[in-house]
Parts: structure tokens; sequence; C-alpha cells
């Protein structure tokens, strides 16, 4: 069987595993295509703060997801396959790995779009439910994930009652205190000292940080 067809040296098989790793070697993220299930931490638990969130709303409606940073499509293939109810438009500048997102999910639940993140926030009237931004430069986070145009589109596009996630590996927490509350008003941010999963409620939406 041919699992993946892709030339990039980035990307290997590992056991029953298809691992992404950066320029630099680091792993980048992981999934069991046999399970087509996250195994990188961080992944497993955004999918799985999703998936609580549906089961403890109405697990018969129809959630939309936006995955703001595609890269191996873990978080999509993960998220489509434990639920059937999920609709997932996935946001990525490059494309490179879209053949891969599409091998193993259901892709009449899928809309993937080659796009700067900003661009098509900024083009699109679709809201979502749940958005995830999981973008990153090789291994920085991007200066204008945590700016004002940024953040403040992606308040538009929530819906009522929707969550906002976001990967925030290697960022000071004080930077992302003194962010979230100049750019994210009415929220009442306070970052506690270990910020991993650690949820902040807002009037309405939620903002979930995981370091």
């Amino acid at each position: 069987m041919d699992i993946i067809s892709t030339n990039n040296k980035l990307i290997q098989i590992e056991g029953d595993e298809i691992v992404y790793y950066t320029t630099n070697g680091n792993e980048n993220s992981r999934f069991n295509y046999k399970t087509k299930e996250c195994t990188s931490w961080y992944s497993t638990n955004m999918c799985n703060i999703i998936l609580d969130s549906i089961n403890q709303q109405n697990p018969n409606k129809k959630y939309k997801v936006l995955v703001l940073g595609v890269a191996l499509g873990c978080i999509i293939i993960h998220l489509l396959n434990k639920n059937k109810n999920v609709l997932v438009v996935g946001v990525d500048i490059f494309d490179d790995h879209f053949n891969i997102v599409k091998q193993f999910s259901d892709n009449t639940r899928l809309k993937l779009i080659k796009d700067d993140a900003i661009k098509y926030l900024n083009n699109t009237n679709e809201s979502f439910d749940f958005i995830i931004c999981d973008i990153f430069d090789n291994i920085s986070l991007p200066s204008f994930v945590l700016e004002y145009p940024f953040l403040h589109s992606i308040d538009n596009h929530l819906n009522l009652y929707g969550q906002f996630l976001i990967n925030t590996i290697g960022v000071d927490k004080q930077k992302l205190e003194e962010a979230f509350n100049k750019y994210l008003p009415n929220r009442n941010v306070k970052i506690m000292e270990n910020y991993f999963l650690f949820r902040f409620l807002g009037p309405y939406n939620t903002l979930s940080v995981i370091k």
C-alpha cells in the first residue's frame, strides 16, 4: 500500500505513525495512520477540548471547525475520524501536505484552502464554532498571531459560545497575557504560571491556550 505520496524528506514513517519534522530536526507533528489519531500531546489535547465540548453541548448538531495551519493535518484527520458531525475548513499558505490529509479524511466534510490566514479571514463570511490556530514559521510563532488584526478577526468569525484554541509553544507567559488583554477585551485573561490547557472564559466565547 502506498501510504503517502510525497518527496518531502521531512516526513517519515515510523511504525504505524507518520511523522513530520522541522528543518532543524525537531518533531512538528505525528499521527497513527491506522487509527487516524493524533499522537503528539498538543494536537491530542486540542482535539480533546473540541470533542469534549461537542459532547457536553449537542452531539447531534453540525459543528464547523476552522484550522489555520494545516501542516501534516493530524488535527483535521483526528477530528473528522472521531465525530461524524464535524465539518472542517483547513487553511495553509502551503499545500504541500494536502494530499496526505485528503487520503486519511472524509473529504465530504473537508475543505482545504491554500491561502494566507489573515487574507482568508478578511475575505470569508463564514463563522465557526471552533477556530484552531496552529501557525508556526518552522519553530517560531509568527508575531502577527498575537497582534490586533489577527485576534480581532478571529473574534469576529466565532459563533456565539464559540471557542478559539491557540498553540503557543515557546511564547513567554507575560507576552501572551499582554497580547490577549490588549486585543481581546472583556476576556478577563489571567494566565497561570503553568498555562498548559488553561482556559479563559469571556462573556460568551472561550480562549484555550496550549503551551
